[in-house]
Parts: structure tokens; C-alpha cells; sequence
């Protein structure tokens, strides 16, 4: 079934058909496509690519690995019955209510999309082995006798942030292997450390699986579009405004449908307001205030080093920048360590690689920090 009509939708035609292209002809098991969140790449996947890809009789499965802590077994099984119409065996549900699981797993809010969504994280315990082999099964009906299966693995990185995800990962590996030419596969991913850690290393059970390919930022041709749906509504706004905003919102997608829908509600159009008012809500939304209140001067000061591109914050360049930015002492790289671990424990930072970079989990904070004054780095 087609989704419904929405005329603020970019279609990315051309960049779906190089993908299935690319999958179809040989070219490619597996695509990696990386961009940072709320930049487009779901719709791409849900709203493109996938729509496309059933067109051509290939049965689509979309999987998102975000961040969840739902047992994933149930819906696991439904998503997949419910796609390809068979019955789970009895055996595997019970082998999936043996695992500990840690996963939240959803339909995408998305109308029409062609099949679930599925997040999934599962421990290890001694039947894991047995239901990842009974999962490769699945694979094969996903696949059917003579048919492909195409599966959409959305924020895949999120795999690597824990060791307990390397057996899954590695039957992963082999059940797209053995059905290679039937089973296709896309990854994104929103960091690029991550999806080093996941497909770029020696020794990762993903290494050198998929060609590396990247979905081309918005620019022109999008706001072109959004201009002609948006008088379609009778929202009149200067192309020049629309540009501002996205690039003001980094060109995210999803931030500028917010800023979109305010210009429409709002009688007069006002393209200014409504922008300055989508970026205190967006920032209100993912608690920048709030969290940034609770950080004491070393951990915003590091912050803002990692947010312009600092790769090592233990470098004598890097202490003495913190320092400044502290209008204090050089501190020391202990010092530094201990406010980066802070940084983790409480969901700021991540590091998917030991002695890898650190990366922020919410990749709007670091434009947000950047916007702060001097003063908020130190204290009075």
C-alpha cells in the first residue's frame, strides 16, 4: 500500500534507484550509509527506498537499532509473521523468551511503510547461540526459495556500544554471507567513530561488508520544494528565509518540519520568529538547558573542545584551551579523564572503540554549545 499523499515529502528518486542499483545488479551485498540524525535518512529508507524496493518484488524489512529497553521477543516474532504471513515456530518463541533481552521494538511511525521496525539489543545467556541459528532461519523465509529480501538496518553503530551485541552482530555477518545475492542490506549509521568501530576495523565481524555510501545533504532542490508545497497551503516566505533557517538547523530534516509547521500556523507568516521559536524548542526538548546547568565549568569546557572538533582532548593544545575556556589553571589530562567519564555515565559522550574518539549521543548538542557566551565556561 502507498503512503498517502504529502506534499511536503522529498522524494529522492534518484539516489533510491543508484541503492537498489547498486544491491540488485551485484555491485554491492550491502550499502553504509552515514548522516547524522534527524538529517532524513529514515524517510529516505521508509519513503524511498523501501516503497522501490517492493515495487521490484523484493520483500523489504526495516530494523532500527536506536536506543530501547523493551523485551524484544514478541514483537520480534509479530513484526516478522506479520510481514511474511507465516507463523513463528514455537520452539524459537520460547527460545527467544529464554534470552535476556534489553530492546525496544516498534512500527515506525511512518503511514504505509512496507514493513516493521525493530529494535533490537539482546544479551547473551547459553541459549543465545541456539536462537541466533533458529533467527537464521528467518532469514531464509525472509528470502523465500527463489526471491531477495532487502533489510534496512537503521543507526546500526548503536551495535557497538556494547560487547554483549558481538554474537548477533556475527551471525548477522554470516546470514547475509551465505544468502549473498539474496539478502541485501542497507546500514546508516549518525557516527562516523561508530561505524568505524562496526564495518572500517580488522578484526569487526562487519568488516568490509558494505560499499560506503553517503545521502546527499539538503540544499537547493529541497528548498525549492518546501517553498512550493508551503504556497500550495498559501504560506508565502522568501526562498532566502527557508535557506536560513535550514541552515540554521543544520540541515535537519525533522527540525525544519518544526519550523515549517509554525510558519503555517501562524497568521501572518514570520519566518524569523518561527525559527527562533523551533530552536529554544528543540532545545528545550532535548534538555540542553537543563543539562547544561548541572555541569560544573571542567565539563562544559570540555565540551565545547569536542564540539569544535577537538579529537584529543588529553593533548597539551587541548588542556591548555580548556584552561582558557575555564579562565583558570591548565588542568591536568586526570582531570580531564575523570570529566569525560562523568560525561558518559551520564549519557553526554560515548566511545564505541576503547581509546576511540568520543562522540556526542545527541549530535544537535554540540551546535548548541557552540552558541554559548564565554561566560557560561567559567565561574564569576
Amino acid at each position: 500500500m502507498s503512503p498517502p499523499s504529502d506534499i511536503f515529502h522529498f522524494p529522492r528518486p534518484r539516489e533510491a534507484k543508484h541503492c537498489l542499483d547498486l544491491l540488485e545488479s551485484g555491485a554491492a551485498q550491502a550499502l553504509v550509509m552515514f548522516g547524522p540524525r534527524r538529517t532524513g535518512k529514515t524517510r529516505f529508507l521508509l519513503r524511498d527506498l523501501a516503497p522501490l524496493s517492493e515495487a521490484h518484488k523484493i520483500k523489504t524489512i526495516y530494523v532500527s537499532f536506536w536506543q530501547g529497553h523493551d523485551p524484544p521477543q514478541d514483537v520480534l516474532a509479530a513484526e516478522i509473521e506479520r510481514r511474511l504471513s507465516i507463523r513463528t515456530p514455537a520452539n524459537l518463541q520460547q527460545l527467544w523468551r529464554r534470552i535476556e533481552a534489553s530492546a525496544t521494538l516498534k512500527s515506525p511511525d511512518m503511514p504505509g511503510a512496507p514493513s516493521g521496525a525493530i529494535t533490537l539489543s539482546a544479551k547473551a545467556p547459553a541459549q543465545a547461540k541456539r536462537a541466533l541459528l533458529q533467527l537464521d532461519v528467518l532469514f531464509d523465509r525472509a528470502c523465500g526459495a527463489r526471491g531477495k529480501a532487502l533489510f534496512l538496518f537503521d543507526e546500526v553503530q548503536q551495535l557497538a556500544l556494547s560487547e554483549v551485541n558481538s554474537p548477533f552482530i556475527a551471525q548477522l555477518r554470516t546470514s547475509l554471507d551465505k544468502r549473498s545475492g539474496r539478502a541485501l542490506a542497507v546500514f546508516t549509521g549518525s557516527s562516523e567513530s561508530g561505524l568505524h568501530a562496526m564495518f572500517a576495523k580488522r578484526d569487526a565481524p562487519l568488516f568490509k561488508l558494505g560499499n560506503r555510501i553517503a545521502l546527499q545533504p539538503l540544499g537547493g532542490e529541497f528548498i525549492a520544494h518546501q517553498h512550493a508545497a508551503l504556497a500550495q497551503r498559501g504560506v508565502r516566505v522568501p526562498t532566502t528565509k527557508l535557506t536560513n533557517a535550514l541552515t540554521a538547523l543544520y540541515r535537519r530534516a525533522a527540525e525544519f518540519e518544526l519550523f515549517r509547521n509554525k510558519l503555517i500556523g501562524q497568521a501572518t507568516p514570520d519566518a524569523d520568529s518561527a525559527l527562533k521559536e523551533t530552536l529554544a524548542e528543540i532545545a528545550d526538548f532535548h534538555g540542553f538547558p537543563r543539562d547544561w546547568g548541572a555541569l560544573a565549568p571542567i565539563h562544559r569546557a570540555t565540551l565545547r573542545i569536542l564540539a569544535d572538533g577537538e579529537g584529543q582532548p588529553y593533548s597539551e593544545g587541548a588542556l591548555k584551551s580548556i584552561g582558557a575556556l575555564m579562565k583558570s589553571q591548565t588542568p591536568s589530562a586526570p582531570t580531564v579523564q575523570g570529566a569525560l567519564r562523568t560525561l558518559q555515565r551520564r549519557n553526554v559522550l560515548q566511545q564505541f572503540e576503547r581509546r576511540g574518539a568520543f562522540s556526542f549521543v545527541n549530535d544537535a548538542y554540540p551546535g548548541w554549545i557552540k552558541l554559548r557566551p564565554l561566560s557560561a565556561f567559567h565561574d564569576d
